[in-house]
């Protein structure tokens, strides 16, 4: 079935798609972890079972992203450190995707010291093709900036 090009080009969108949604660093096929904040239900339970039976797929066209600065930190990786409660992280997930950001750097001044204001609440400008998404509701946005300002 992957031999199709057209099919090979619809799965791996698919999954560049779910890797933008969760948000993660590493590839979510190569180093699948148990996500309960996305929306994609069924690669969240794909990835789920990979981590149940200890599966990795490796694809030779992932999508990576490169931290933009040294010592520079994952949003979702770091927000799952500081906050547990899975509504709150949808909440955050779903501001980070509006705000279209994969790192701390992407939300930060230029020295890095504290969060830029316009990403309380703005678009970022990013290279990557991301998913649509309407802006979040008022509540979201609340959580979302309790959770940066930390």
């Amino acid at each position: 079935m992957l031999h199709n090009n057209v099919t090979k080009t619809l799965m791996n969108n698919m999954i560049n798609t779910y890797h933008l949604q969760y948000g993660g660093e590493q590839d979510p096929l190569q180093y699948p972890e148990r996500c309960t904040y996305t929306d994609n239900a069924w690669l969240q339970e794909f990835c789920n079972a990979m981590v149940t039976f200890n599966v990795q797929l490796h694809r030779p066209n992932k999508m990576t992203f490169t931290p933009n600065r040294v010592n520079d930190k994952n949003l979702m990786n770091t927000i799952q450190l500081h906050i547990t409660n899975k509504e709150d992280i949808k909440r955050i997930n779903t501001c980070r995707q509006y705000i279209k950001s994969m790192y701390l750097s992407n939300i930060t001044n230029v020295l890095g010291t504290h969060i830029d204001k316009i990403y309380l609440d703005k678009k970022h400008v990013s290279s990557l093709h991301w998913p649509h998404l309407k802006n979040p509701p008022q509540k979201t946005w609340e959580t979302w900036k309790k959770a940066i300002s930390q």
